[in-house]
Parts: C-alpha cells; structure tokens; sequence
C-alpha cells in the first residue's frame, strides 16, 4: 500500500494522506494511469519509483502485509521538463535522447517510469510512438508506470494484453479529484474545468468551450459517467472492506471463547475422574458407585462438547505436527497423555498405532497420543501400573494377573473408563493363560462395553493367548 498526499490543499490546513494499492496480476507488467491534472499521477509513478529504490537498497518500505514487490536492479525515470537552450533540446527531443541513452540497458530486471512522455509534439504522432515505446519495453521483459492524457493510449491501457488501465477518480459534482485509484478504467483529463479551479478567467473557458465544440464531439460526458460508477463502485468495495474486516474479528473472538469453554470443560472432567479415582483407592467409594460415577462423567464429557461445538469432540490432546507416516523406527516422539518421551520401535499405519518403548517397556500408542521429542528425557518411570493389591489403573496397559474374576470385574470396567476419558485409542489387557476364566470374563466385559470398537488376542510374540489387545471408539 503506497501513501500519496492529497495536493491542491490550502497553505493552512494539512495535507491528507490517502493509502492506495498499486496491483498488477501475473500476467500484467504494465500501469497506464490517466486522469485530472494535479489528481495524484505523477505522486503515484514517483512513490513507485521511491520504493522500488528503497528496496534494491534493503530498505523496508511502507506496505501492508503479504504485499510482493518484483526485484528491480534498475530503474530509468522519465518526468519532468529536461528542455535546454544550451543542449538545443525542447522537452520532447530531452525526452527522446533520454531513452535512447538507456534503451540498450533496459530487461527483465527493469522498471520504466513514464510521465507524459511524447508530449510536446503532434499529439497523434506523440501517443503513437508513446505505444510503441510501450511494446517495445514490455517486449523486453521489463515492468511500467506511465501516465498520460493521450486519448489513443487510454485505449491502449484497455485492450493491450499485459497492460493493465487505471485512473485518478474525481468529485463528478465539484470537479475535484480525489487522490483515489481505480482499476480497469480510463479518467478523463478536464483541463477546463482545472483550469476554472486555478483562476483562468471565465470568458476564456467559455470559448474554449466553443472551440470544443467546433472540433467535434467531446468524449468528456462518457469519461465523466464512466469515472462516477467508478467512484461509486471503489465506495461500495471499501464497505465491503470493513464489514469483512468485522466479521473476521468477531469470528476470532468466537473461536477464542469456544477453545476457552472446551478447555475449561476438560479441565473440570478430568478432575472430576482423578477425584473419583482417588476416592476409590481409598476405599470410600465402591465398586459400582465409582462406575457410575466415571459413566456419568463421561456422559457430560460428550453431551457438553455437543453443546459446544455441535459436534463430537475428543477430550485427549492430539498429535500436532506429528507426520505419522513418515515416523520410522528408531524415532524418539513424546506421548502426551503422560508426557514422556519414548522409543518407536515399529507401527501399523492401517491401526494408525506404533508400538514403542517407554523405560524399558514396550505398548502400542495411538497417532492421535504422539507429537514430535521436544527434548530427550532420561530413561525411567513406566505406564503400566499393576493391578493388584485393588488399584486402579489409568493407563495404557493393565495387569490382572492373580486377581479372581470377580475382582477384575470392576478394575477392566474402571481401566476402560480412565482410557475413554483420557482419549486413548489402543490398550491391552494382560490376564494370563491359565484356566481361561479371567481371559473369558474379560471378552465378556469388552463386548457389553459401549466405547469399545474391537478385540483381539495378541500375537504370539506379544503374549498370545494371554493377552487381549483393545481398541477404542
């Protein structure tokens, strides 16, 4: 975004400051850009040219975010008078002589910079060689500015592939301009009306007018219509600006107090599961009581993240940044749900689960529970928690080795409801051969559960028969 001053103001009252965008698309390597005189055409092609120096020279520049300015090893400028009576120059030789000084210089790292060049002579003869002067540097790969008040280049800016038209709006009631650039349109020059702004006496416009008239049609009516549905349409664009501009804050603002609430609900469920736990491992809360109470927990868990979102969503963390496909074995990932740092040792990209190596002991976790090593933690602590002597587990792994039937009951129902709370999507149960009762009572227990997908028997080499692996919904 450039700033031009606005120009024409009184000597007492400041100069306003009005931001424009110079956009050209892919495709598009030059500006034509028309309009009143003292509009801002020569501010615009001279901020141009300043940021473009500013640039080459590791300046930043004054522009909005994500704005791209192509890389400009040279920049050759022509504006201004450069008429000499020493040099025998008029304004219209200075110019020529100018550009074939530089012409051989000019390429595809080039910026060209055109104020009201081929004036000074014949204006037919003026705007054609103003054309192909712009043909030839567009042939040569370099970009270009340039404003005029040529009629036959307007036009020109309008069907030239690669070429792209702008103007200068003005007031269509009071004639002023107002320092605004609009895009894909032609601006007329009203000379006379700028004319009767700078204090040209009156009956010199008006016969001026009548020469106008003389010389055939004016096409300054067309300009003029032309140049108010576009001021109307850069008005209804900013409109559009800020109403966008609101709707993205208030849809932030959304999202900030839904991610709150979410959080907030997380937080309480799990502190309400710990708080049961613990009140179980203590003996004062029973078998079947601490069962409904982690039911009921769970029950709110889902029925308030719906209330939220509108949607299901997973009370576990998830594993930001983690590219499982590409995890290989040997790789060191941190699990999040207890915050170590663990060992790949292989993975079932169908299951989307990897069997890893926490402290010298082997489990098989969920994508959705891994994330990149933020650092190497030292070896030590494991998951599995044994299940005897009445403990509860929460964890990845549970034991119920020597526990009666009727004691693993409430310990599987208590594991399967800690892992749905914490989001787990993969556990295993270890129950031993033996007689096959425990291993029985525990498929029974898996197929009546409502959050679990599946079961299996481990392989052989994890355990066999002795073991059940279980997958969660």
């Amino acid at each position: 975004m450039l700033a031009l001053a606005g120009a024409g103001e009184s000597d007492d009252q400041p100069l306003a400051v009005i931001p424009q965008d110079l956009i050209l698309a892919e495709d598009q390597k030059a500006l034509i850009v028309t309009g009143a005189n003292a509009g801002g055409k020569t501010v615009c092609l001279k901020t141009l040219g300043l940021l473009a120096v500013m640039a080459l020279s590791g300046l930043p520049i004054p522009a909005d975010e994500g704005s791209r300015l192509p890389f400009f090893r040279k920049v050759f400028v022509f504006l201004g008078d450069e008429q000499s009576l020493l040099d025998h120059l008029s304004t219209f030789t200075a110019q020529i002589r100018h550009l074939s000084r530089v012409w051989p210089e000019i390429d595809s790292e080039t910026l060209v910079l055109l104020d009201e060049f081929g004036a000074g002579t014949d204006p037919s003869q003026g705007a054609a060689l103003a054309q192909a002067v712009v043909d030839g540097i567009l042939e040569r790969g370099a970009y270009l500015a340039a404003a005029t008040h040529f009629p036959a280049l307007k036009a020109y800016g309008l069907s030239r592939p690669g070429v792209r038209a702008a103007c200068m709006l003005f007031d269509p009631k009071t004639k002023k301009p107002l320092y605004r650039l609009a895009y894909d349109q032609v601006g007329a020059s009203i000379a006379l009306d700028v004319a009767r702004e700078h204090g040209l006496p009156e009956e010199i416009l008006e016969r001026a007018g009548r020469y106008l008239l003389l010389d055939g049609p004016d096409a300054g009516l067309v300009f003029d219509r032309l140049n108010e549905l576009a001021l109307r349409r850069e008005r209804e664009l900013d409109a559009i600006r800020v109403q966008r501009t609101q709707e993205a804050q208030q849809v932030a603002k959304l999202k900030e107090n839904l991610k709150k609430a979410q959080d907030t609900l997380i937080e309480e469920i799990r502190a309400l599961a710990r708080d049961v736990v613990q009140r179980h491992e203590a003996g004062r809360l029973g078998r079947k009581e601490t069962q409904k109470a982690l039911a009921e927990a769970r029950k709110r868990l889902i029925d308030e993240s719906i209330a939220i979102t509108g949607e299901k969503s997973a009370a576990a963390p998830t594993g930001a940044g983690m590219d499982f496909a590409a995890l290989a074995s040997g790789d060191t990932v941190r699990i999040l749900s207890w915050d170590k740092t663990a060992t790949v040792l292989e993975k079932d990209l169908k299951r989307q689960t990897a069997k890893v190596d926490i402290g010298g002991v082997s489990l098989w976790v969920g994508a959705a529970d891994m994330a990149p090593a933020r650092r190497q933690a030292p070896r030590g602590g494991v998951s599995v928690v044994a299940a005897d002597q009445g403990s509860s587990s929460l964890g990845l792994v549970l034991d119920l080795r020597g526990l009666r039937a009727d004691a693993a009951e409430a310990e599987v129902v208590t594991f399967l409801d800690g892992a749905v709370l914490r989001g787990h999507g993969e556990l295993e149960i270890i129950h031993g051969k033996g007689t096959g009762a425990l291993r029985r009572e525990v498929h029974r227990l898996l197929k009546e559960h409502p959050q679990v997908a599946s079961f299996s028997l481990a392989p052989e080499d994890r355990g066999g028969d002795g073991m059940t692996m279980v997958t969660m919904k």
